[in-house]
C-alpha cells in the first residue's frame, strides 16, 4: 500500500529471479524470470496463476512489454514470443531474430514495432555481439537491425530500452562504455555525446 507504505500480500511464482515485470491496461501484473512460463498477479483480487508453459527448453525471460490491445511479448534464447490473453495461448512468433544472436535482453513496444537487444558470443578483442532488432508485429517479420557491439565496447548486457519519440534509447550496466541512442525510421546510430557513465537504466522522461 503506497499511502501507508505497508506490504499487503506475498506470493511465490516459482520463477527464481523475476527479472521482467509488466502491467497491462487493466493493472494485471505479468511475471517473467528464471522459468519456462510467464505469472500472473491480479493486485485487486490478490490471485495469482501460472500461465503454462511456452517453451521446454532452459530459458530466461528477461523483459516483457504489453502492446495497446494487452498482448504480450517477450523473449527467450533469440527466440521471440507473444501470449493472448483471449485465447490464453503462447505463440513463438520468432524462432530468430538475428543470425549470430544467442540470448536476449531487453525489448521494447511502439505503434505496431518491438525492438529487442540482441546479443551473441564475443569476438577476439573481447567484444561481444550486440544488436537492436526491429519486428513488425503484424507482418511477423523482423524489418532492421543495427549493430550496436562498436559503442557499448565488451559489456554484453544491455538492461533497458526506451522509446522517445523517434529514438530507441539504451542503457546498461555498470561498466557501460556509452549510452546509445538509434532512430528507430532508419534503424541508425545517433550521436547524442553521452559517454563513459555507469547507467543501470533509462526513463521516457
Amino acid at each position: 500500500n503506497l499511502e501507508t507504505m505497508e506490504k499487503i500480500d506475498e506470493l511465490n511464482t516459482g520463477i527464481g529471479n523475476a527479472w521482467a515485470i509488466t502491467v497491462d491496461s487493466d493493472g494485471t501484473v505479468f511475471v517473467g524470470g528464471d522459468a519456462k512460463y510467464i505469472y500472473r498477479y491480479n493486485p485487486y483480487t490478490r490471485e495469482g496463476k501460472q500461465l503454462g508453459y511456452f517453451t521446454s527448453s532452459s530459458t530466461t525471460v528477461f523483459d516483457i512489454v504489453a502492446d495497446e490491445n494487452d498482448v504480450l511479448y517477450f523473449t527467450g534464447k533469440n527466440k521471440l514470443y507473444s501470449y493472448d490473453q483471449k485465447t490464453d495461448k503462447y505463440t513463438l512468433i520468432c524462432a530468430s531474430l538475428h543470425a549470430d544472436g544467442k540470448d536476449t535482453y531487453s525489448i521494447a513496444y511502439s505503434n505496431g514495432y518491438l525492438y529487442v537487444n540482441v546479443y551473441g558470443d564475443a569476438n577476439s578483442d573481447g567484444v561481444y555481439t550486440k544488436a537492436i532488432v526491429k519486428y513488425d508485429t503484424k507482418t511477423q517479420q523482423v524489418v532492421g537491425s543495427v549493430d550496436i557491439s562498436k559503442p557499448l565496447g565488451s559489456n554484453n548486457f544491455v538492461y533497458d530500452i526506451h522509446v522517445v519519440g523517434g529514438d530507441v534509447l539504451i542503457a546498461g550496466n555498470s561498466g557501460l562504455a556509452n549510452m546509445v541512442a538509434v532512430d528507430i525510421n532508419t534503424m541508425e546510430l545517433i550521436d547524442i555525446g553521452i559517454a563513459g557513465g555507469n547507467y543501470g537504466g533509462v526513463s521516457e522522461e
